[in-house]
């Protein structure tokens, strides 16, 4: 349960100075798991002026965007009742980003998916670990990974987005990260189509300069023992330092060998 309290508080202390704070609380119980609390940034420096925890206050550094409020450095047991006061100042409170740690374990879960005005968007429950999210793109015959999120990184509470490169036709996007107890969570698979995506042509597989695209494209070279040489995106790749011979071009959503003259 959170709490909102409205306090004027007077004091002088090496964390406060005179100003009006608030109180965000949140209470529950300890069970092996780590709070995450995302800081908003004000004029002068940070919201959060104190974290407590059960009448002890959390002496980490506090000017920072996302604090892990480490439990264990209390000396709590399992199941030992937690109440947490956090002290700020500003318009905007501090966000806990998984509260449902302090309410026992719950499996975490992705949502499905989905864009949402041009962005990849999705929710997640259930206990967050410090594991990083990574955004997969099934690409050139292989899942990749094309971006990684912070579990603190979040849109609003457990919403999160990113930005992602696509190519024409369908692309293939799930996201995976390792749980609290180090298994391997996978979302279940978008499939999704960009609207008005052109699809990309080559001019020629047989090059003496340039590669030419008809339009900008994501692109990877490698030789014929599967290095990679050079990537990027752009629609003109210049080659023309390369040794004459047969290389592997991936761009867009297809894979074709090419030759150097």
């Amino acid at each position: 349960m959170i709490r909102y309290l409205w306090l004027i508080i007077l004091v002088i202390t090496p964390f406060l100075s005179i100003a009006q704070t608030k109180i965000l609380v949140q209470e529950g119980q300890y069970f092996n798991a780590n709070l995450f609390i995302y800081n908003p940034q004000v004029d002068d420096g940070y919201s959060i002026q104190l974290i407590i925890v059960n009448e002890d206050t959390l002496t980490d550094d506090l000017a920072t965007n996302g604090i892990e409020v480490d439990f264990a450095s209390f000396s709590l047991e399992e199941n030992d009742p937690i109440n947490v006061k956090i002290v700020y100042v500003g318009n905007e409170a501090p966000t806990i980003v998984n509260p449902e740690v302090l309410k026992g374990e719950q499996r975490f879960r992705f949502s499905r998916p989905k864009f949402y005005k041009g962005r990849l968007q999705w929710r997640t429950s259930g206990n967050t670990s410090d594991y990083p999210i990574n955004i997969e793109h099934y690409k050139w015959g292989e899942w990749r990974v094309v971006g990684e999120i912070d579990p603190l990184d979040t849109v609003k509470t457990n919403l999160y987005q990113y930005d992602i490169q696509l190519h024409s036709g369908v692309n293939h996007i799930r996201l995976t990260t390792v749980n609290i107890h180090g298994e391997r969570v996978v979302s279940k698979e978008l499939r999704y189509t960009a609207p008005r995506f052109q699809s990309v042509t080559l001019e020629s597989t047989k090059i003496k300069t340039d590669i030419v695209f008809s339009h900008e494209t994501e692109y990877e070279i490698y030789d014929a023992e599967g290095n990679l040489l050079k990537k990027g995106v752009e629609r003109y790749v210049d080659i023309k330092d390369f040794p004459k011979g047969n290389y592997w071009l991936n761009y867009d959503n297809s894979t074709v060998q090419i030759k150097k003259k």
